[in-house]
């Protein structure tokens, strides 16, 4: 079918570009309208970030396998849900676009298991203040911290 234009995907002012790689995800779709939320105060930010980038994940998708999660120890990178084809090449492109090799978190996902909680937490003194971390609670019972955790009572650290 010939075509009678041109599709363009992104425009970015020079002056405003964001630092954050270009999404590679099309919606198949027409995206609903959303509302954007600090993951750090779970507040509608007052005024709307400049050059903001959204990533998503497929949550509970059907035939979903596992979850994967790039943290640099303090914050998450982005989350990757895997399917039946095993196509790995994300690894090296996220690595890639961070400059060094982030560190990985997996969850793998039985038949007939899906995501019913996620929970996030914020700021602990002994990774840096701004730290975050997911924690995804399945059908059933298991449970996947993804990002920094609280240290164990026993090494006495303050936070």
């Amino acid at each position: 079918m010939p075509s009678q234009g041109l599709k363009v995907r992104d425009l970015v002012n020079s002056q405003q570009q964001s630092v954050t790689a270009p999404a590679r995800i099309y919606w198949p779709i027409q995206a609903p309208t959303v509302t954007i939320v600090d993951l750090v105060s779970l507040q509608t930010p007052p005024v709307e970030p400049d050059g903001l980038r959204m990533s998503f994940f497929d949550c509970n998708a059907a035939h979903t396998t596992g979850y994967s999660m790039a943290t640099n120890g303090a914050s998450i990178a982005t989350i990757h849900t895997h399917d039946q084809k095993i196509d790995l090449t994300f690894y090296q492109e996220v690595d890639a676009f961070f400059g060094w090799s982030m560190v990985w978190i997996y969850m793998p996902m039985d038949q007939d298991e899906y995501v019913t909680e996620v929970c996030r937490r914020f700021g602990f003194r002994h990774v840096r203040p701004d730290s975050l971390g997911l924690m995804f609670t399945t059908n059933q019972k298991r449970t996947t911290l993804f990002g920094s955790y609280r240290p164990p009572p026993s090494s006495n650290a303050d936070y």
